[in-house]
């Protein structure tokens, strides 16, 4: 979507920071309490990193995203951007694992990358390559159990009003409402699919016609964390952060 090559430069920036530097925090267990356990990881986890507020979820099935909110610039012009990725995570036992992120496409000219993490009782500390300490987070809270796809979602920028219903049959409607002067006041209505792999996970397929291009078909995956459905066009490619509203 947007600056891929920025998303995974933060990384490899906050590596060269002193431990100390004031990071960021996470997420309590959707499983229950108790240091040492693995299931400990499992949660929402959020912090601060100079200009950016980092987001990170781990979910039981070994899969999570990152967010990152930041100031690309210091001033009001270019405001707060927002960016993401998934990824996926082993434990080695019950107080060490790894984060994996897959693989970036060529326009970034990036690889897979691999961080360790070690888990106390009160704090997630993630190490580079190096052993050197990139973030150290803390718990925020339980993940909601009571996640449904099916209803209406929305977000909106200073181009256009985007708005999403998930019937329960497993289709949707996507209004595309633009609010820039560029385009007037025109809507457009698209359908989709949809298939949700569990309660928080899913696949979308919206199809896009018109009579210039023709028909097209975009896939997009599918993580809800309570009243947010997080909808990425790649593992490392965030498209919207939308909320519920009914």
């Amino acid at each position: 979507m947007k600056k891929k090559l920025l998303f995974w430069s933060i990384l490899s920036v906050l590596a060269v920071f002193a431990v100390g530097a004031g990071m960021v925090s996470c997420g309590d267990d959707n499983g229950g309490g108790g240091g040492g356990s693995s299931s400990n990881i499992v949660g929402e986890w959020t912090g601060e990193a100079g200009r950016h507020h980092f987001e990170c979820v781990f979910f039981k099935d070994n899969t999570g995203i990152l967010i990152d909110y930041y100031l690309y610039r210091n001033d009001s012009y270019s405001g707060p951007e927002t960016d993401g990725a998934t990824f996926t995570y082993t434990m080695a036992g019950a107080t060490e694992g790894t984060i994996i992120f897959p693989s970036v496409d060529s326009y970034s000219g990036l690889g897979t990358r691999v961080y360790k993490f070690s888990l106390s009782n009160t704090t997630l500390s993630v190490y580079d390559s190096n052993g050197k300490t990139i973030v150290v987070m803390t718990k925020k809270g339980t993940l909601a159990k009571n996640e449904n796809i099916v209803g209406t979602w929305q977000t909106s920028d200073e181009y256009a009003v985007r708005t999403f219903t998930f019937n329960a049959g497993g289709t949707g409607v996507y209004e595309r409402r633009y609010l820039d002067s560029n385009y007037g006041s025109e809507t457009r209505t698209l359908s989709f699919t949809y298939k949700m792999s569990d309660a928080t996970h899913g696949r979308m397929t919206v199809k896009d016609e018109d009579s210039y291009s023709g028909v097209d078909y975009d896939d997009y995956s599918l993580v809800i964390v309570g009243d947010r459905l997080f909808v990425f066009e790649d593992v490392d490619d965030l498209e919207y952060v939308l909320t519920k509203v009914n």
